[in-house]
């Protein structure tokens, strides 16, 4: 299993549940418990990145902006 999915699945342990969106290489995360993350939140064109896609998907460094902004929507 790849960061992305254990990720998902204990933040749905806590009652967070995210909804992911992917362009290669990116996945975005696009919803947090139903609410869409808004523009003002991120500098990509499609979204704000959770992650990476090259051989295996793996979660953007910044983990502390990723929380920032689940905590926000949540």
């Amino acid at each position: 299993m790849h960061d992305l999915v254990v990720f998902q699945r204990r933040l749905n342990r806590i009652g967070i549940e995210i909804e992911l969106a992917s362009n290669v290489p990116w996945v975005y995360l696009t919803k947090v418990n139903g609410n869409v993350i808004d523009k003002s939140d991120f500098t990509a064109n499609h979204g704000f990145t959770i992650a990476w896609n090259r051989d295996t998907i793996e979660l953007d460094s910044n983990r502390k902006r990723i929380f920032e902004i689940i905590r926000k929507y949540k």
